[in-house]
């Protein structure tokens, strides 16, 4: 069985400023994307790697990304000029699903 996940996405600021956020819960994909939303996960390193402190900019997207994975929760932010590059699939994984949602 497949590691289950609950995510949650907010991207906010840019030229535009306009927030788009999505939740994704591994329960609510089919098992092969599940997988690799997973992998993205470990590949981030949520939960033991550290992320370099920054705050919103003008002009700049701002990130949030809260995760709950194999029993623990954790959340990161980030800019576009901060984001650490492992995150960036992620980023974008979750970028088309909120276009998606709309």
């Amino acid at each position: 069985m497949q590691d289950q996940f609950q995510l949650h996405f907010e991207r906010s600021g840019g030229f535009a400023a306009i927030m788009v956020q999505v939740a994704v819960r591994s329960d609510s994909l089919d098992a092969k994307e599940a997988h690799k939303v997973a992998s993205m996960i470990e590949n981030c390193q949520f939960f033991d790697g550290e992320i370099p402190e920054s705050k919103p900019s003008p002009d700049q997207f701002y990130y949030v990304i809260r995760v709950l994975y194999r029993g623990q929760e954790q959340e990161v932010s980030f800019t576009d000029a901060a984001m650490p590059e492992r995150y960036r699939p992620l980023v974008h994984y979750l970028s088309l699903k909120a276009r998606e949602k709309k």
